[in-house]
């Protein structure tokens, strides 16, 4: 998938506190020709309805959580993890390779929440994404917001970062999300709850944390 693509845009709504962006993102991915005949849902508020919290610091709005997120992702019977690589340029990669679909948590400055976007392709300089937040109020966002250009090497920089508890952070985060046996996958229990915890064995190497479900961030040991 290194030649140019046009993925479906779907623009978040602006008019309203809830912050959906990882549903728009899913919205697109389910609008993509790979997921096509699944019977999933599209519509990015139906999709967002049972992702959505209450932002702990402001009430009155809400977020898709990225457990509520994965839960959501998986009760869909598609593939799918939410994880850190230690490398994101050669993470995204492989994902073209393998047909599997990244949403990428994104922090444009350390004022900002994360903002999830979702990749198109790539080329030798920059990664392409869809970001359905229309910053500049565009009359045709289309032009702006339709396969964004990010150098290659900016990546690591506006990567989101999430805590996993006070002493370690999980860098790098993205959802990989690939039609159900499309790609092989690698289970392993979680250390924590003992829930089998699926990765995309193509990516097992690069991937240094994943969320579970229950426990929220587990390390990953690469000799188990």
């Amino acid at each position: 998938m290194s030649h140019k693509r046009i993925l479906p845009l779907v623009m978040q709504p602006t008019n309203t506190n809830d912050w959906i962006c990882t549903a728009s993102c899913v919205s697109m991915v389910f609008q993509t020709e790979s997921f096509q005949g699944l019977d999933l849902p599209i519509d990015q508020h139906e999709i967002a309805r049972p992702m959505l919290c209450t932002n702990p610091t402001f009430p009155q709005e809400r977020y898709c959580g990225n457990i509520e997120a994965l839960r959501t992702l998986k009760s869909f019977g598609i593939d799918v993890s939410f994880v850190a690589v230690s490398n994101p340029v050669a993470a995204l990669q492989i994902c073209q390779k393998n047909g599997i679909e990244a949403i990428l948590s994104l922090r444009y400055s350390s004022k900002t929440a994360a903002h999830a976007v979702l990749i198109s392709y790539m080329d030798d300089r920059y990664a392409y994404v869809n970001d359905p937040l229309d910053y500049a109020n565009s009359a045709n966002p289309e032009k702006t917001n339709q396969n964004k250009r990010i150098l290659k090497t900016n990546l690591r920089t506006f990567m989101a970062s999430l805590k996993h508890d006070k002493n370690i952070i999980m860098s790098n985060t993205l959802y990989l999300i690939a039609p159900p046996q499309k790609c092989e996958m690698k289970i392993f229990p979680c250390p924590g709850c003992g829930a089998n915890i699926h990765l995309f064995k193509a990516l097992y190497n690069l991937t240094s944390g994943v969320l579970c479900e229950n426990c929220g961030w587990v390390t990953v040991n690469h000799h188990q």
